[in-house]
């Protein structure tokens, strides 16, 4: 009996033993889980992005027309709004406030094709682009629209 005992605690060790903490075992992602010993596909990663104009591109929109405030879409999500009087001469930071739209972008993976979209007060659809977009720690990218 003593035997019969010991064989099934020893078996129920080896299994519980055997047994893997999942979650998301990438130190880059935002949900990185450190007690993680398998990783089970959850990682999210983000990426801050900024749009803004330089002073070209706000010509040619002037030039074309297009209604400002423009509209920025992201994966066909509203993210926010901003006018072209505002131009940049160089990219601004993720941490610029006024004439840019700063947004978080949440990815599944650390490389992900984006779909942007900007949208004049109108309704008019100004410019449509596909964009790759990959990740680092702390990243930042600029889009200029």
């Amino acid at each position: 009996m003593k035997q019969i005992l010991g064989m099934t605690f020893i078996g129920a060790l080896v299994l519980f033993s055997a047994c893997k903490e999942p979650g998301c075992t990438d130190v880059f992602a935002d949900n990185y889980s450190a007690s993680a010993e398998e990783n089970d596909g959850s990682c999210v990663y983000g990426v801050n992005l900024v749009f803004y104009f330089n002073e070209s591109r706000a010509e040619f929109y002037d030039d074309a027309g297009a209604y400002s405030p423009i509209k920025v879409e992201v994966n066909g999500t509203e993210v926010g709004e901003v006018n072209w009087f505002f131009p940049f001469e160089e990219a601004p930071s993720c941490e610029s406030a006024a004439g840019v739209v700063n947004y978080k972008l949440e990815m599944s993976s650390k490389f992900e094709t984006t779909e942007f979209e900007f949208i004049d007060q109108m309704g008019n659809s100004i410019h449509s682009r596909s964009e790759s977009i990959a990740i680092s720690d702390g990243d930042c990218q600029a889009i200029l629209f």
